[in-house]
């Protein structure tokens, strides 16, 4: 096949000049290089209006949808951030009488600045709460897992979800992601899981200790429940006669009133 313009060498395009400079008509040099006299004519037709052998940029096709039409589909994004493409593109043509294609809609959108991207699920660390923990670790950095560590039982809660617990996806320009409808927050139109179930439980050096079901939502008086009927198995079996910490985090009933005044009447030191 012959080449196309595009498609010439560089040493064919050297061999084309010097045989046009020498008087060579195109068809000529053309069949002296199995070359059509057409491709010929382009290559020559470039370099003498452009100096040069490259295509000339085109203004290409001229834009269907208007900064009017660009206002629109800016609103419908923000009225509800977690639509699909389609359901946007749909809506639109709906209430315009220019009728727009998926794809127009979405290289509009990404051309304002909007992408579908998934939901951030929590906020980043305050700066407060930076603070605090690195002064917490800077606090705890000498000590040892055989005379410190070796004292601490780890306990925490955990919800398991079972259902629609998918990835949420917004439509979400990259300065927006901690706005709050772009967050992973629930309302009506965010399905909640089918069915879900928290736990408590805990582990220590010696391995791992009890774990039970917490039945609906935790409050101070089921977590007493729960620690009154889980954790002392877990010291009789590993720190009998020997020193312990129970390690909690800062969820509200931890730190409740009702909580702390137990723990005080039994004797338990937790980690601070």
């Amino acid at each position: 096949m012959a080449p196309r313009g595009r498609d010439l060498t560089t040493p064919q395009k050297e061999t084309i000049m010097k045989m046009s400079e020498s008087g060579m008509s195109s068809r000529k040099i053309g069949e002296s290089m199995q070359i059509s006299a057409n491709t010929i004519q382009k290559f020559l037709k470039r370099n003498r209006a452009n100096n040069n052998d490259e295509n000339t940029g085109r203004s290409g096709r001229k834009r269907f949808s208007t900064d009017r039409d660009d206002r629109v589909l800016a609103r419908l994004v923000k009225s509800n951030r977690r639509q699909s493409l389609v359901d946007i593109t749909t809506e639109y043509n709906q209430r315009a009488p220019k009728q727009l294609s998926t794809r127009t809609v979405r290289r509009r959108l990404y051309d304002l600045g909007y992408k579908r991207c998934a939901v951030t699920k929590k906020i980043t660390i305050g700066e407060k709460n930076r603070k605090a923990r690195v002064d917490w670790c800077r606090g705890k950095r000498r000590w040892t897992v055989e005379t410190d560590w070796c004292k601490i039982i780890f306990s925490d809660e955990m919800k398991v979800a079972l259902g629609t617990d998918r990835k949420i996806y917004v439509w979400r320009k990259s300065d927006e992601k901690f706005n709050r409808d772009c967050l992973g927050v629930e309302d009506a139109r965010s399905p909640r899981a089918g069915i879900s179930a928290m736990f408590w439980g805990c582990l220590c050096i010696d391995g791992v200790g009890t774990i039970t079901e917490v039945d609906g939502n935790i409050n101070s008086a089921k977590y007493i429940s729960v620690l009154d009927t889980n954790l002392w198995p877990v010291i009789t079996k590993n720190f009998l006669n020997k020193p312990w910490i129970l390690q909690e985090d800062n969820c509200p009933v931890h730190r409740s009133a009702m909580t702390t005044v137990w723990k005080t009447q039994q004797s338990i030191e937790t980690l601070t």
